[in-house]
């Protein structure tokens, strides 16, 4: 499941006050064992790009979370989110070796080239 929030305007929040919320909900969501990273990507354009990553691993079962929360120079705000339940016993997810890792950053530079357009 994943969702797109978008929020215009000069008073909309700044990124970090936005993931603050979002680990902060994490937090209150996840009964077990909850691991989370928040990494700072660099843009050339003046845009504040923050990308937040959670594990919880309860007694009802675990999820993956991923969020890509974008402010534009002009104060737009975009939290590009991803919800992954995972079923309790199922095999390890693991990538193809031939393929690399990718942070997402070519969504995101995708979803700001469509936004500014």
């Amino acid at each position: 499941q994943g969702t797109l929030t978008v929020s215009t305007g000069k008073d909309t929040r700044p990124a970090d006050s936005f993931v603050g919320s979002i680990v902060a909900n994490i937090t209150m969501l996840c009964k077990g064992t909850l691991q989370t990273s928040k990494h700072d990507i660099p843009t050339t354009d003046g845009s504040v790009v923050r990308a937040v990553y959670a594990s919880c691993n309860g007694p009802d079962g675990a999820w993956l979370y991923d969020s890509y929360v974008v402010r534009s120079p002009d104060g737009q705000l975009m939290d590009l989110s991803h919800f992954i339940p995972v079923a309790i016993g199922a095999p390890r997810l693991t990538s193809p070796p031939e393929k690399k890792f990718d942070s997402g950053e070519g969504v995101i530079r995708d979803a700001i080239t469509r936004a500014s357009i």
